[in-house]
């Protein structure tokens, strides 16, 4: 079995189909203005607002973290973070239909440092912030940062819609809708394609912080 470093070097390198990219070889950062996100049609939480395009899809691998409730006997959520690889030119591909299920399936195998993960179409982090709601996810694109381009590097979110996981397996996170409340990077930010990330049901009081593993597709209008 391929690791995570090596698949995430195919992804965005030379590789054949069945290592998840196209024969020629590949970049990042490919025009995203015309793709289109796919939201379940019999809901009404999460849509995308007339007139934006997306400017950015990103794979997050990383954890989501919880702490136990003494009062429920509950796992509640306590934040998330990951490191987020660009997989815009992976999008029309045959690849694109499993790359969040593929990269899981590798990620979750290995020990994956997100203090130093790997480094091929790495972008940013994905991680909570203190804010005056209390902690809200931000999507840090330092890759962007250096230099005086000028380029927006980071958003902010507060939610604004959400639903189960459509892939018909419980422990996939929500997906989830967001919009800028700081930054510039994006106004309207989803959280879709999800694999794993859900907590057990129950936690005995006491129970320490955990943390668990999750893949997702993070498209940033």
């Amino acid at each position: 079995m391929i690791s995570v470093m090596n698949m995430l070097s195919a992804l965005f390198s030379v590789a054949t189909l069945s290592q998840l990219v196209a024969a020629s070889p590949v970049q990042y950062g490919c025009p995203t203005q015309n793709d289109v996100l796919q939201l379940p049609p019999s809901q009404s939480q999460l849509y995308v607002p007339p007139g934006e395009k997306p400017s950015h899809i990103v794979l997050g691998l990383g954890v989501q973290n919880y702490t136990c409730s003494p009062t429920t006997g509950l796992y509640v959520s306590a934040g998330a973070r990951a490191a987020l690889y660009d997989i815009s030119c992976q999008y029309g591909t045959p690849a694109f239909a499993t790359i969040t299920q593929d990269a899981f399936v590798q990620f979750n195998d290995e020990d994956f440092n997100l203090d130093s993960p790997p480094t091929a179409g790495l972008v940013g982090s994905y991680y909570f912030t203190t804010t005056e709601s209390g902690i809200s996810p931000e999507w840090d694109f330092f890759s962007y940062s250096s230099g005086s381009s000028g380029f927006p590097s980071f958003v902010i979110g507060s939610e604004v819609g959400r639903i189960p996981a459509p892939t018909g397996f419980p422990q996939d996170i929500d997906w989830v809708q967001w919009t800028n409340i700081d930054g510039g990077l994006a106004r309207t930010m989803f959280q879709v394609q999800t694999k794993s990330g859900q907590p057990p049901a129950y936690c005995p009081a006491g129970s320490p912080d955990i943390s668990v593993k999750y893949a997702a597709q993070y498209w940033l209008f």
